[in-house]
C-alpha cells in the first residue's frame, strides 16, 4: 500500500477522534486503552507470521489511474498501526489538557451574578462584531464593538484571586477605536461570563461592557506586526469604493475594513475565500523569499531559510489563524523536503500537517475554517487533473485546467459549505475564474504598500493605488454575480445534504478518474450512478428553486414567513429588515428569509420565550444588530440571550411607550407589556409591537397612504382588555398579526378598535383548533380579509404604487402577495 493512502487514513482517523473526544473528554482514556490494545495484537500477529515464516501473500489492490498495486499483510498492518498511534495521541493530548480549559472556580465563579475580572493574553486579531452597511460608516454617534481570543493567566473574583489557564473569546467595546487590543498583548476585563459548550474552541465567553484596560505591551516580536498592519489599513481607507475596503483583506487578511454589503456579496459569489489568507498567499510569500535569495546569489538551503523567516513574518503579520497555521506549517514541511533533496508529495504532506496540527490542538478539528482549508487543498491536489482531463474533452487543455482548479476546490468544500448555509453557488467556478487571476498582483503589491506604510503612508499610497485596481475588479467581479438571476440553488440542508453532496462528489470523481484510466465498465457504472443521483438531487431541487424563482413584487412592508405552527414576520425598509420572533424551524426561517432576500437584520423582536415563537434563533445569530425581548423566564430563555449577545446584538428588555426606527420611513413603538406592575412571563407578556412605514407620495402628487400594523404576539383575551384600556391601541390599522395564532382566547373589543383592512393567521398543522371559528368571524363581522399561512405560504403586504391615501377612498388598499398565489390588489385581498 503506498505510504501516502496510509497517512490519508491517520490524518482522517485522527480528525474523527479529536472531533469526538473534544465534546466527551471522558471518553479519551478508554479509547487510548483500546487502541493500544489493538496495536499490541497487530504487532503480536504480525510477529507470529514472521516467525512461522509465512509474512501473508501480497494481494493486487485495482486502481482508478489504471496500475495494481501490490498490498501486503505487514503495508496494511503499518497503516494501521499509523492510524492507531495518531488516534492515541489526540486522545492522550485531550485527556492531559480538558480539565485544565474547564477548571472548577470557572464554573464556580461564572454561574454567579457578580462580573469577574480576568488578565487575558490576546492570541488573535480583533474583529467588529456589527459590521457596518454603507450608510453606517459616517454613523459617529455609535462605538464599535470587537471579539478577540484570548488566553487567561489569572481570575479575580472580589478579592479573591487565582491563577488559571484556559481559552476565551471576549466581547468588548473599542471606545478608542483602534481596532481593538494587540495580538499578544496582557489586557484586564471585568464582565458577565457564559460557559462555553463543552467541544468549543473556548471554555468562555467575556462580555464587558468595558475597554479592556492595558496591562503589558506585546512583545517586540509580535508588536511590530500591529502597528504596521494599522498603519496599512489606514493608506487603504483612503481609496474609494469596495476595492479598498477588500485590499487589506486581499493582502494581509484583515476584513476590518469590509462592509456587510461587499461581505455579502463576496460570499455569495463564492469569493470569500479571497479575503482568508491561505497557502496561495504563503506561496506567494515564499516564492518572493527564494526570488530575492536568487538575486543575492544564495545557494539552496540559504534561499530555503531566507523564505522560512519571510514566512514567519508573514505569519506573525497577519496572526495564526487555522488555515494560516495549515499553510504555513505545509509550505514548511515542504520546504524540508526540498533542503533534504527529496520530492515532496503534496498528500502526504497535507496529512502529516493536519496530524500533527490536530495532535498539537485536537480542538481545530471543529473549526470550520480549517476544515475548508484542509478540503480545499486536497481537492486542488486529488482532483485537478482528471478534473482537466476531463473537461479537456471539451474544451482546449489550457482553459480546462483554468476552470479545473477552483472547481475542484468548490466540490471538495461542498459537503461543509452545505452545513453553513445549504445553497449551491452556481456561478461560483465563473466567478473565480474571472476574479482568480487579480487576487496575486493584489497580493503582491499590497503586501510592498504595506511595508512601505512603516516607513511613510506616502510613498506606500501610489503602489496601494496601483493594488487598488486588482482589488476594484475583485469586487466587481462579486457584484455582478451576486445579483445574476439565480445565483443560488437550494440544496437539503444539514445531514442530507452534507450526503447528497458527499455521493455526487465520490461518484463524479470517481467518474473522472475512470475515465482517465480507461475503464469502460467502471466508466459506465459509475456514470449510470451520478446520472441516478443528480437526477434524485434535481426532482428535489427543482420544484423548491422554480418555487422561490418568484420574490414579492413592490415596496412590501411586512412578511408573514410560513413556518409552520409558529410566529416568524419580516418587516421592511428598503434595504432594512426587521423579524418578530422566528418561529421553530430553522430550515423553514431560513427558506423564508432567504426568498425575502434578507440578508441581516437591524432589529429582531422576540415577544416572548415559547419554542414556537424563539426555537429557531440560532438561524439568525451573528446577523442581527439590536434585539428587543420581553420578561424572561429562567437559564433557558437567558441562554438564548446570551446566544445572541455573543453574536454581536445589543439585547435590551423593553416595556411600553419605548420607540425607534427601522430605516429612514418605518417608525415602531412598544404597546405592552405595562411599565409598572410585576407581570409574569409568558403569552401574557408578550411584547406588542405597533409599526408605521411611509411610502411618500404617488406620481401624481397625492400622499400615499402609510403602512400601519399591529402585532399582537400571544396575548389572551385579558391581556388584550388590559391592553386596551390603556389606550395605546391605535383605531384603523391596516395590518393586524392575530395574535396567539388565532385561538378563541381574544377579546373582539380590540380587534373591532382596531379594525384592520388585513388580518394575518400564523399557523400550521395543529390540534389546538386553531384558528378559532369565533375569531374568524369577528374579523369577517368587522370587514377584515384573512390571509393564513397554512393555506397561503409566505404573505406578503405592501402599499400599491399609485394608489391613493385612505382619505380619499375610505378604506386603505393594500397590495397582497403570496408564494402559493398571483398577487392581487383590493381591500387587503
Amino acid at each position: 500500500m503506498s505510504r501516502r493512502y496510509g497517512l490519508v487514513a491517520a490524518a482522517m482517523v485522527a480528525w474523527a477522534t479529536a472531533g469526538t473526544v473534544v465534546g466527551m473528554p471522558g471518553a479519551a482514556p478508554g479509547l487510548i486503552a483500546v487502541g493500544a490494545v489493538i496495536v499490541a495484537a497487530i504487532v503480536l500477529v504480525d510477529a507470529c507470521a514472521e516467525r512461522v515464516g509465512r509474512p501473508g501473500r501480497p494481494a493486487r489492490l485495482a486502481s482508478l489511474v489504471g496500475h495494481a498495486r501490490v498490498v501486503s499483510r505487514r503495508d496494511v498492518s503499518l497503516a494501521m498501526v499509523i492510524a492507531l498511534a495518531a488516534s492515541c495521541a489526540v486522545a492522550g493530548v485531550v485527556a492531559v489538557r480538558a480539565e485544565g480549559r474547564h477548571p472548577e472556580v470557572l464554573h464556580h465563579w461564572a454561574s454567579g451574578s457578580r462580573p469577574l475580572t480576568a488578565d487575558v493574553t490576546v492570541t488573535s486579531l480583533s474583529s467588529l462584531v456589527d459590521r457596518p452597511t454603507e450608510a453606517e460608516w459616517s454613523d459617529a454617534s455609535a462605538v464599535p464593538s470587537v471579539r478577540f481570543r484570548a488566553q487567561v493567566s489569572r481570575l479575580q473574583l472580589g478579592r479573591d484571586q487565582r491563577s488559571a489557564e484556559f481559552p476565551v473569546l471576549v466581547f468588548a467595546p473599542d471606545v478608542a477605536e483602534t481596532g481593538g487590543p494587540p495580538l499578544g498583548s496582557v489586557v484586564r476585563v471585568t464582565g458577565r461570563w457564559q460557559l462555553a459548550e463543552v467541544g468549543d474552541r473556548v471554555s468562555a465567553l467575556v462580555f464587558s461592557d468595558e475597554r479592556p484596560a492595558s496591562i503589558s505591551p506585546a512583545p517586540d516580536a509580535l508588536g511590530w506586526a500591529h502597528g504596521l498592519r494599522r498603519s496599512f489599513v489606514g493608506v487603504a481607507s483612503v481609496l474609494p469604493g469596495w476595492g479598498g475596503q477588500l485590499l487589506p483583506g486581499l493582502s494581509i487578511g484583515d476584513t476590518s475594513a469590509v462592509g456587510v454589503d461587499l461581505d455579502a456579496a463576496m460570499t455569495a459569489s463564492s469569493l470569500s475565500h479571497l479575503t482568508a489568507v491561505s497557502g496561495a498567499n504563503c506561496a506567494i510569500v515564499v516564492a518572493i523569499g527564494f526570488a530575492i535569495g536568487a538575486a543575492m546569489g544564495l545557494r539552496r538551503s540559504m534561499r530555503i531559510g531566507l523564505a522560512v523567516l519571510l514566512l514567519v513574518a508573514f505569519v506573525v503579520l497577519v496572526t495564526p489563524e487555522s488555515s494560516v497555521i495549515r499553510a504555513s506549517v505545509m509550505a514548511c514541511a515542504v520546504l524540508v523536503a526540498l533542503a533534504s533533496g527529496r520530492p515532496a508529495a503534496g498528500l502526504a504532506v497535507l496529512c502529516t500537517v493536519v496530524v500533527a496540527l490536530l495532535i498539537a490542538d485536537p480542538w481545530l478539528s471543529r473549526d470550520y475554517g480549517f476544515a475548508l482549508s484542509v478540503l480545499a487543498t486536497a481537492g486542488l491536489l486529488v482532483l485537478t487533473r482528471p478534473l482537466t482531463d476531463l473537461l479537456a474533452r471539451v474544451a482546449p487543455r489550457p482553459i480546462a485546467a483554468a476552470f479545473a482548479l477552483p472547481l475542484a476546490a468548490q466540490l471538495a468544500c461542498q459537503p461543509v459549505l452545505v452545513l453553513l448555509d445549504p445553497t449551491l453557488a452556481v456561478y461560483g467556478v465563473m466567478a473565480n475564474l474571472l476574479a482568480g487571476p487579480a487576487a496575486p498582483a493584489a497580493t503582491i503589491l499590497g503586501l510592498v504598500a504595506c511595508l512601505l506604510s512603516a516607513v511613510n503612508p506616502l510613498l506606500a499610497l501610489p503602489i496601494a493605488a496601483v493594488a487598488w485596481i486588482p482589488a476594484a475588479w475583485i469586487a466587481q467581479v462579486a457584484a455582478w454575480f451576486e445579483n445574476a438571476p439565480a445565483a443560488r440553488l437550494p440544496l437539503p440542508p444539514g445531514l442530507a445534504g452534507v450526503l447528497l453532496t458527499t455521493l455526487v462528489l465520490v461518484l463524479g470523481g470517481g467518474l473522472a478518474l475512470a475515465m482517465r484510466a480507461q475503464r469502460p465498465l467502471l466508466t459506465r457504472v459509475l456514470a449510470t450512478g451520478s446520472v441516478a443521483v443528480l437526477g434524485i438531487a434535481a426532482g428535489t431541487i427543482a420544484p423548491v428553486a422554480v418555487r422561490d424563482a418568484s420574490a414579492p413584487p413592490g415596496e412590501w412592508a411586512v412578511a408573514s414567513c410560513d413556518v409552520g405552527q409558529g410566529d416568524a414576520t419580516v418587516l421592511r425598509d428598503g434595504p432594512h429588515f426587521g423579524l418578530i420572533d422566528v418561529g421553530d424551524d430553522e430550515q423553514r426561517l431560513t427558506r423564508c428569509l432567504t426568498r425575502l432576500g434578507v440578508t441581516r437584520l437591524d432589529l429582531l423582536v422576540l415577544t416572548h420565550f415559547d419554542s414556537d415563537h424563539v426555537g429557531a434563533y440560532p438561524a439568525v445569530v451573528g446577523r442581527v444588530s439590536e434585539v428587543l425581548v420581553g420578561p424572561t423566564d429562567g437559564p433557558a430563555d437567558e441562554r438564548i440571550v446570551d446566544a445572541l449577545s455573543r453574536g454581536g446584538a445589543i439585547v435590551r428588555q423593553v416595556r411600553a411607550g419605548e420607540n425607534g426606527r427601522l430605516g429612514e420611513t418605518t417608525e415602531w413603538n412598544v404597546l405592552w407589556p405595562p411599565v409598572r406592575g410585576e407581570i409574569e412571563p409568558g403569552n401574557d407578556a408578550s411584547v406588542v409591537l405597533e409599526t408605521r412605514r411611509s411610502f411618500g407620495a404617488t406620481g401624481d402628487g397625492v400622499a400615499s397612504a402609510a403602512l400601519s400594523a399591529v402585532f399582537l404576539g400571544d396575548l389572551g383575551a385579558d391581556a388584550q382588555n388590559r391592553l386596551r384600556r390603556t389606550r395605546l391601541v391605535p383605531a384603523d390599522v391596516d395590518v393586524v398579526k392575530v395574535a396567539h395564532h388565532g385561538s378563541k382566547d381574544q377579546s373582539s373589543l380590540v380587534y373591532e378598535r382596531l379594525r384592520p383592512t388585513l388580518g394575518l393567521v400564523s399557523v400550521g398543522e395543529n390540534d389546538y383548533g386553531h384558528p378559532s371559528a369565533s375569531i374568524l368571524q369577528t374579523l369577517d363581522r368587522i370587514g377584515t380579509r384573512v390571509r393564513r399561512t397554512d393555506r397561503d405560504g409566505i404573505i406578503a403586504v405592501g402599499r400599491p404604487a399609485g394608489i391613493p391615501s385612505a382619505a380619499s377612498t375610505g378604506r386603505a388598499l393594500l397590495e397582497v402577495w403570496t408564494s402559493g398565489a398571483a398577487p392581487s390588489v383590493g381591500g387587503g385581498g
